[in-house]
């Protein structure tokens, strides 16, 4: 019994004196590679992705288009097709929403918003909240 209250008193001594400075020290460099990672890592390019840019114009809704890279059962989707202007390289630029199993022209009374990454415009989404969800 004795054996064992020393053996537990030479370890409280060990630990006790080495657990704050072992905790210290992890703690330390997790912050350190925290921090270098959010200063030069990819949080600053996620950072300018949260704040997108917005395709406008007259001409921004072209209108609905079947997709014909694609048939199930002998029926292709839909697919909404808009335009913009972009100002980096002066052209026009198309965007192509993801493909639905009805007809949206009905339901797109204006222009539709397309939200793009303006470092690489080839990462966008539309926004096609306002159209209704198909029932399963």
């Amino acid at each position: 019994m004795a054996v064992v209250e020393l053996a537990r008193e030479a370890a409280n001594r060990f630990y006790g004196s080495f657990g704050f400075l072992i905790v210290f020290v992890l703690g330390f460099v997790f912050a350190a590679v925290g921090l270098i990672m959010m200063l030069f890592g990819r949080g600053a390019e996620a950072s300018r992705m949260a704040a997108p840019t917005r395709a406008s114009g007259e001409d921004a809704y072209k209108g609905v288009e079947l997709d014909q890279s694609l048939q199930v059962n002998g029926r292709s989707p839909y697919q909404i097709v808009s335009r913009s202007p972009d100002p980096w390289s002066n052209s026009i630029r198309v965007f192509e929403g993801e493909n639905m199993w009805f007809d949206p022209s009905e339901y797109i009374k204006s222009e539709i918003e397309v939200l793009f990454d303006p470092s690489d415009p080839t990462k966008y989404v539309m926004a096609t909240t306002f159209l209704p969800k198909l029932a399963e």
